[in-house]
Parts: structure tokens; C-alpha cells; sequence
């Protein structure tokens, strides 16, 4: 499902805004934000995570699956603190 997901933000990704996506950041819960941005690096939008990575390096994000309720058997990503614990298979 996350690789679906991923398929879908690549594809929108060109009409995605920067601003607005740093002062969403702001409203929504930090897992998402730390997926998020894992997730636009992952299909290569460095464009758009570079904002949110900067926004995070402002808090303390705690270490947080991929994809939540499956085990994690990894260490969490340095930039994201995301544990990625399902691989993604992105179609572009």
C-alpha cells in the first residue's frame, strides 16, 4: 500500500507547493511529517523534503515506523528518524 502511496506522490508532486507544505507541517502530527518527507526523498522530490527535513531538525522527533504495526528490524533513517520497515516499489 505504501508503494502505491509513493507511485501517487511522485506523480504529484510537480503541483506540490514548498510553503505550503512547511506550514502544513505545522498542523498535522510529526509521524506523518517524518513519512512524508522519508517518503518524497524516496522518489528523489529532494526539492520538497529539504524544507520539511529542515522544519524537523527544529524538534525532537522520536524514532517512528515506516509503516505503523509491523516490527521493526532496522535502525531508524538518520535524517527522518524513520524505520523503514517495508520496502517501497515505486512505478514512475
Amino acid at each position: 500500500h505504501l508503494s502505491n502511496a509513493t507511485t501517487v506522490l511522485a506523480e504529484l508532486a510537480e503541483r506540490l507547493d514548498v510553503e505550503a507544505l512547511v506550514a502544513l507541517a505545522q498542523l498535522v502530527r510529526m509521524p506523518d511529517v517524518q513519512r512524508l518527507g522519508y517518503l518524497l526523498e524516496a522518489v528523489g522530490e529532494h526539492r520538497l523534503a529539504k524544507p520539511l527535513a529542515d522544519w524537523l531538525c527544529t524538534r525532537s522527533p522520536r524514532a517512528v515506523p515506516l509503516r505503523p504495526g509491523s516490527p521493526a528490524v532496522t535502525a531508524a533513517d538518520r535524517r527522518w528518524r524513520v524505520i523503514p520497515n517495508e520496502e517501497l516499489d515505486v512505478d514512475l
